[in-house]
């Protein structure tokens, strides 16, 4: 598969986030922090736009409900898969009153899988993981399976 070639301005995010591309023939990027965050802060949020919703499921698409996608269109794409992440991708209940964000009780993390962020798709937050977040750190999160249809 070719390079995605990105349609938004590059930097996106060029107060908390750093992407480095080990070259432009090959799709080999990472993210790193450039913040200092304590657990659970919002280190970005899913504005829309860039966000967009998704036609349909893709490799580049984050999951918001059991049949919605979305589109990030910026550079939290470079954001890569690991087993032992800084961020975790699911739904995060909201504690149901306005402005108090998500309920941290209800995250399904195991000490032994510690994330960096959160995609907290539920309230549109990219939130740090439990260990926190310090400049340099590798943004990376641990994508869930997604519920059947």
């Amino acid at each position: 598969m070719a390079p995605l070639t990105p349609h938004w301005t590059q930097p996106s995010h060029p107060d908390v986030q750093e992407v480095v591309k080990a070259s432009e023939t090959e799709f080999l990027t990472k993210s790193l922090s450039k913040v200092a965050l304590p657990p659970f802060a919002v280190f970005s949020k899913m504005s829309f736009p860039p966000c967009t919703l998704a036609d349909k499921p893709t490799y580049a698409t984050v999951q918001c409900g059991k049949n919605k996608h979305l589109d990030l269109n910026s550079d939290m794409l470079y954001i890569n898969h690991s087993c032992d992440p800084s961020l975790v991708s699911h739904p995060v209940p909201s504690s149901g009153a306005a402005g108090d964000g998500p309920s941290v009780a209800a995250l399904p993390l195991r000490q032994t899988e510690p994330a960096s962020v959160i995609f907290d798709t539920g309230n549109f937050n990219i939130l740090v993981g439990p260990k926190g977040l310090q400049p340099g750190d590798e943004l990376t999160v641990r994508f869930l399976p997604s519920p059947p249809s």
